[in-house]
């Protein structure tokens, strides 16, 4: 198996059912609200990671975007340019609004944990933004695509708990869909708190009533992948995500809000209602 299959399959960043995925209403509440599923319908992201001036060898980079295609894809959809495109299981672009980042993070240090594919490692990038972007891959995409393109991009093989304050601070943390797959959810967000000085955006998986229920609830569903080695252990209400970011040391939590994240059209079919919450450090 090649090391992007190896990626692709056992990436511990996949949704929590297949098929037909969550209910749409769970046995505790109703559904997710029609203004959080609309979320989705608009963005910011530019139509393209890079602009020609990021690309130093583009033989290069057409090749790696073909293998990513030949393997399966791969999590992020990865639209670099319109001649370097690679399929994947989820277009971010839909959801990034949701996470409420900056446009211009001109002279700002940026982590991106859990990267994955890179989407918004890529996006912070194209937005400015001075990035590391950590995983537990010793080759993720987005570490092949710096190799070909000038961005202000480091990886670094890193787990979440291992953070702390000898990595530095940072302006800007990204954590997407990531403490789903997490035996230790408050040891991960006090983490992120060690190494934030500015703003957290974090999203994970929650019950379809998440919105509607005032409960800190954190559900232990254990749930093995059906296409790779790994689990998705919780599902987080708003409420709960809240109490622990609070808990951790932010001191302001904002912009809290639910979407449905949707696998891409032709890919396996994932739909995970995810809540998502800004909060700061200072």
């Amino acid at each position: 198996m090649g090391i992007l299959s190896r990626f692709k399959r056992e990436s511990r960043r996949t949704p929590v059912r297949p098929e037909a995925g969550l209910p749409s209403e769970s046995t505790t509440g109703g559904p997710l609200s029609s203004e959080d599923s609309a979320a989705a319908n608009t963005s910011s992201a530019g139509e393209f990671l890079l602009t020609e001036d990021h690309i130093r060898d583009r033989p290069a980079l057409r090749q790696f975007m073909q293998e990513i295609a030949d393997d399966g894809g791969t999590y992020h959809q990865l639209n670099l340019r319109p001649d370097l495109t690679a399929p994947g299981d989820y277009d971010m672009r839909r959801y990034i609004d949701a996470y409420h980042i900056p446009a211009d993070l001109t002279g700002l240090r940026v982590l991106d944990v859990g990267t994955a594919s890179g989407f918004f490692a890529l996006e912070c990038a194209r937005r400015g933004g001075d990035v590391v972007a950590i995983d537990l891959w010793d080759l993720p995409p987005v570490a092949r695509i710096i190799r070909y393109a000038d961005l202000p991009i480091r990886y670094e093989k890193k787990s979440v708990y291992d953070l702390d304050a000898s990595f530095g601070q940072f302006d800007v943390v990204i954590c997407g869909s990531l403490l789903l797959h997490l035996p230790d959810l408050f040891g991960a967000i006090s983490a992120l708190r060690r190494v934030c000085r500015g703003q957290l955006s974090i999203s994970t998986a929650c019950p379809a009533d998440s919105g509607q229920n005032g409960r800190r609830i954190c559900e232990f569903v254990a749930d093995k992948g059906v296409d790779g080695n790994y689990y998705t252990y919780w599902l987080a209400s708003e409420a709960a995500l809240h109490q622990m970011l609070r808990v951790a040391g932010f001191a302001r939590v904002a912009h809290s809000g639910h979407f449905r994240l949707d696998s891409a059209e032709g890919r396996r079919h994932f739909s995970t209602p995810h809540v998502v919450t800004t909060a700061f450090g200072e």
